[in-house]
């Protein structure tokens, strides 16, 4: 896709906030920024990331299951393109982690790509044998996903020593305009704040008295080397941001803070209708009774349905505080051309 002159025009023009320039005293060392995202399918927004993100990233870890969060068998699209790219491959190492239920098997593969020139980790996880049935509290799809982002806890901590890691879902994009000292602030956790994006560039989220979003901030940017990420690597606390207590104990209540500037994106349901059909009926979500009743007809009539939705700038599950404008929060888009998107969402 091609960046508007106007886009363009807003992305030159801007200046940063003067967080952006903030610095580490010289006594503190440079800590590895590390790019630890949890990936399904979206391979364009795979290969977008990559792209976008490279100039900041030591390490990218891409967290890929051999199933869906329902338990259907799903290939392991990330590491078949990834591999196909390689420069070099090195010899893989095994990670298990016991969990209620049964053993999660990691296998961890060091891949240098050729393009863009960047180190990756492909973490192909299982969790087949896992009965998610021991874990009553949440859904079976839920309770799946929460097993598979445990396991990033541990990946983490076992692969990432003294390092600063950003660990997100593969839309959720950090803006490498940034200093990169921006994101190595010393507080032991940050939630980045992220312009929230369905569909395309210009489905943004807003409040029903059209204010806009104040921003997403569920991912995290954690301290490695901090007691308190030792805390939570004992714990095996999602490295995920969520008040409602849904995803962990919260432990991050006091610690985890949200810088007021908006520093990059989150680019929800950017992928065409086949491939939304996918996720909302194989994924976490897959389980909520609003979702069951969205999918609830013909495929053909899911189609339909969805494609009004995206061409609307619509919520697909109208509700109170979720509506929708046309209008991006400040015009700010990433500079590099090519963001994935739905083919039916508007253009301007």
């Amino acid at each position: 896709m091609v960046v508007s002159t106007h886009y363009t025009s807003i992305l030159s023009n801007m200046s940063r906030p003067a967080y952006q320039v903030a610095t580490l005293p010289p006594e503190v060392p440079r800590q590895p920024f590390v790019d630890v995202f949890r990936f399904n399918d979206e391979l364009d927004m795979l290969e977008y990331r990559l792209r976008l993100m490279s100039p900041m990233v030591d390490t990218f870890a891409v967290v890929e299951c051999d199933v869906t969060d329902s338990g259907a068998p799903k290939p392991l699209h990330a590491h078949q393109l990834l591999m196909s790219r390689a420069a070099s491959v090195s010899p893989g190492r095994t990670l298990r982690l016991k969990l209620s239920g049964g053993v999660a098997t990691g296998l961890i593969t060091e891949v240098r790509l050729r393009e863009p020139a960047a180190k990756v980790l492909l973490l192909n996880l299982s969790v087949r044998s896992i009965d998610v049935a021991k874990h009553t509290k949440h859904t079976p799809a839920f309770s799946r996903e929460l097993v598979i982002r445990k396991f990033m806890t541990r990946f983490v901590g076992e692969s990432f020593p003294q390092s600063r890691v950003f660990v997100s879902d593969v839309d959720e994009l950090l803006d490498p305009g940034f200093d990169a000292a921006s994101f190595r602030q010393h507080r032991p956790c940050m939630r980045p704040r992220l312009r929230h994006f369905w569909f395309g560039e210009h489905c943004v989220k807003v409040s029903p008295d059209g204010k806009a979003s104040k921003g997403w901030t569920q991912p995290l940017i954690v301290d490695t080397g901090s007691p308190w990420f030792e805390h939570i690597r004992r714990k095996l606390s999602v490295l995920r941001y969520d008040s409602s207590g849904a995803w962990g104990p919260g432990d991050y209540t006091q610690e985890c803070w949200a810088p007021p500037e908006m520093m990059g994106w989150h680019f929800s349901y950017a992928m065409d209708t086949t491939r939304m059909m996918e996720k909302l009926t194989g994924f976490g979500a897959s389980d909520d009774a609003h979702v069951r009743r969205f999918v609830n007809g013909t495929s053909a009539q899911v189609r339909r349905w969805i494609e009004e939705k995206v061409s609307a700038c619509t919520h697909f599950f109208t509700s109170t505080g979720l509506a929708y404008r046309h209008t991006p929060y400040d015009g700010q888009l990433p500079a590099l051309k090519g963001w994935p998107r739905h083919p039916l969402a508007p253009t301007s």
